[in-house]
């Protein structure tokens, strides 16, 4: 979980073809609306099952006490475009 918070900070330091290779092994697919605007980032696993985590701690309010298989086969979650900015995860 360490070098995952990392990733937004390590991304912004990385020249285009470093963080376009990171991109990659994070994530699935990227929707983006007519505009150009990103709609929603699917992520790979195991970082879509971490995310999925993560909300259910954030919504239930629980310090990690529930049982996550359920999770498991998630695979796809809402990212933001952070850019330049880094990573931002939106729910």
């Amino acid at each position: 979980m360490h070098i995952i918070s990392k990733i937004g900070v390590r991304f912004e330091k990385l020249d285009a073809s470093k963080q376009k290779e990171l991109l990659r092994k994070l994530v699935e697919r990227v929707v983006v609306d007519p505009s150009g605007m990103v709609v929603r980032m699917e992520l790979l696993p195991p970082f879509s099952y971490l995310h999925q985590l993560t909300k259910k701690v954030q919504r239930n309010g629980t310090g990690g006490n529930e049982k996550t298989s359920e999770d498991a086969g998630s695979c796809s979650t809402k990212l933001s475009s952070g850019g330049p900015e880094g990573l931002r995860y939106v729910h």
